[in-house]
């Protein structure tokens, strides 16, 4: 599964805000200009496949997320983060949509 956030006004918050991420608090952090290609759509791959190198997998979102979309890796031990995480997320004009 993923954290994934939405709604951002730009690619460029959306970049900024992954590089957040990854900076801030060292979790995998994709991002990507459309729904489907967060699903590995036209990949060749499914969305599992390409997300995943550890057995920390990704759920496909079961509603329409407005891009640009951000998945964040979520681990066992870091719901304190997430929540950090999930608040952080508004300095980057974007929104929590959920995991």
């Amino acid at each position: 599964m993923a954290l994934i956030f939405n709604k951002f006004d730009s690619r460029e918050q959306a970049d900024a805000f992954a590089g957040h991420v990854r900076k801030t608090y060292n979790r995998k952090v994709s991002v990507y200009d459309s729904q489907d290609a967060a699903a590995g759509e036209g990949t060749g791959k499914n969305f599992r496949e390409l997300m995943s190198d550890s057995e920390n997998v990704y759920d496909v979102f079961p509603w329409q997320l407005d891009a640009p979309i951000v998945l964040v890796e979520r681990i066992d031990e870091g719901y304190t983060q997430e929540e950090l995480i999930e608040a952080d997320v508004e300095k980057f004009a974007g929104v929590f949509a959920g995991t």
